[in-house]
């Protein structure tokens, strides 16, 4: 039989792309507060427009799934600086919420929790592997709205769903990418750039810092991974590309795509933003995770995929 999964956040980029590139695995259970988007069609014998605070719809949806798979969250740079209680309250409350209601339906199954590569902070070492600190910096910086409550999630999870489940696991994507994920990130930003009327493209940093990129498909791969592999306990997992590049490269393969000329002009970077990130794959690597996607192909794959993006590059068109 197929295994029944509830999805929190399930109108987020990755929530959303995983239920379309698994529907025929899975069967699924949607719970998502709408907020990205107002989406009407969505099946209403498996989608809830509701909030994850909402104690009594998880309580409700618990009784009819085998397994949890958490990813209601409030991501995007942008939104760690102007919405910061939110994006922890998202975090740090959403957990909670969802503790209390395993606890009170008694559900047993297995619990998947998507953390973030930003809990490793300024990262001390390169690779970074799962055992590495956890670490806020700064506490008065918004940025740490979003890293710092997915800190407290990882600690409650550990410390209190770990107790009363089979299977408890942390997920940590890092710089996961795709069409249509939103605006809000690096990688659609610089094609969005890439076509404004100006004469310069403006980013922030030198551009000699670096990420390692995954492509959704392959980030979905993994997820879907942990979800089949018998797991009992606590367990922690990063999932990514090692296939690092700093930003001077990324932007020279979007305006290759794009046909772009304009001038560079950099500028400063956010207090404590991270200059170099490259997680550690050994753990899952070793339950058989493969990335499938360069970063070339998957950057072709938004230019010719994304609406907004394909909308606004016509073929052969110079930014």
């Amino acid at each position: 039989m197929k295994k029944k999964i509830l999805i929190t956040g399930s109108e987020g980029f990755i929530g959303k792309s995983f239920c379309n590139q698994f529907k025929s695995k899975y069967i699924f259970y949607r719970l998502d507060n709408f907020s990205r988007h107002q989406n009407k069609n969505f099946d209403k014998n498996r989608a809830i427009n509701g909030s994850v605070f909402n104690k009594a719809i998880l309580k409700k949806i618990l009784k009819k799934v085998d397994i949890v798979v958490h990813m209601a969250a409030i991501n995007g740079t942008i939104n760690f600086y102007r919405r910061p209680k939110d994006v922890f309250e998202t975090s740090f409350r959403g957990i909670l919420t969802l503790y209390d209601a395993i606890k009170e339906t008694n559900f047993k199954g297995k619990v998947l929790i998507a953390s973030s590569g930003e809990v490793y902070g300024y990262p001390k070492k390169i690779p970074t592997d799962e055992t590495s600190d956890m670490i806020v910096h700064d506490i008065t910086n918004n940025r740490y709205s979003y890293g710092g409550g997915k800190i407290c999630q990882d600690l409650l999870a550990r410390y209190m769903i770990k107790p009363i489940v089979n299977s408890c696991i942390i997920f940590r994507p890092h710089n996961v990418y795709g069409p249509n994920m939103g605006y809000d990130h690096v990688i659609p930003e610089l094609f969005l750039k890439c076509k404004k009327n100006n004469r310069q493209i403006k980013i922030q940093g030198s551009g000699k810092e670096t990420r390692s990129f995954c492509y959704i498909e392959d980030f979905n791969n993994g997820l879907d991974i942990l979800i089949n592999k018998k797991l009992n306990g606590f367990h922690v997992f990063n999932i990514g590309s090692d296939e690092e590049t700093s930003i001077n490269s990324l932007l020279n393969k979007i305006r290759k795509l794009t046909k772009n000329k304009k001038k560079i002009l950099r500028g400063k970077l956010h207090k404590w933003s991270v200059k170099r990130r490259k997680p550690d794959l050994t753990k899952i690597k070793n339950l058989g995770y493969k990335t499938k996607n360069s970063l070339d192909k998957g950057l072709r794959f938004v230019f010719l995929e994304d609406d907004k993006i394909k909308s606004l590059f016509s073929p052969g068109e110079e930014g």
